[in-house]
């Protein structure tokens, strides 16, 4: 059984509160009076906040990867050994982001429309404090040649002219293996996303 939150880690978030709060220039007498009259309130939001961040990387999973800094978004690509559909630009625009030794998180979404939106892909990253490594992702990909084919991974970024990009490793019709990087995706069912932590 997973051991409930601890008192050094609730201690913790108090000093990491506390330090924010210190330099939010907030009125005293107004924050006083939010505290006599919606102090519950005010930590039962706080707690909902918490869980759902907790609830939100509760699925996820890691895998550790070498990243070459010498290697080209084609070269990650050619390297797979899948069927590659992309768009040139699109490859060209691949952010290369941090080299060495990287931590890369998965985590699984399911959607119930075709398209998805780039707002809800900004803020699945966000509460999960991660952001895209294309590089990296593709790197798991190298490393282990099945992953796509048990899990259907995904990231995005945009390129200097504001597109939205995509890079997805999937495996089509449960015999072809591909490796997508274009303008425009679809999304159905349940899908995996990497990233790496922002700090």
């Amino acid at each position: 059984m997973a051991k409930t939150i601890q008192e050094g880690q609730i201690q913790e978030l108090k000093e990491l509160l506390g330090a924010h709060l210190c330099k939010s220039r907030l009125s005293s007498s107004l924050v006083g009076e939010v505290l006599k009259h919606q102090g519950k309130d005010l930590i039962r939001d706080w707690e909902t906040v918490l869980r759902r961040r907790v609830k939100a990387i509760s699925k996820m999973f890691a895998r550790r990867v070498i990243v070459d800094p010498k290697m080209s978004p084609q070269q990650m690509l050619d390297a797979i050994g899948r069927k590659q559909n992309i768009v040139s630009s699109a490859v060209a625009s691949m952010p290369r982001g941090k080299s060495g030794e990287i931590i890369v998180h998965f985590f699984p979404l399911t959607f119930f429309d075709s398209y998805l939106r780039v707002e809800r892909l900004d803020e699945e990253y966000r509460i999960r404090g991660l952001k895209p490594h294309p590089i990296a992702q593709g790197q798991v990909n190298i490393d282990d040649p099945t992953f796509a084919d048990r899990y259907s991974n995904n990231c995005y970024w945009e390129d200097t002219h504001g597109n939205l990009c995509f890079e997805k490793f999937y495996l089509w019709g449960g015999v072809e293996r591909h490796a997508n990087v274009d303008l425009l995706n679809v999304w159905l069912g349940t899908q995996w996303f990497g990233g790496v932590y922002k700090s």
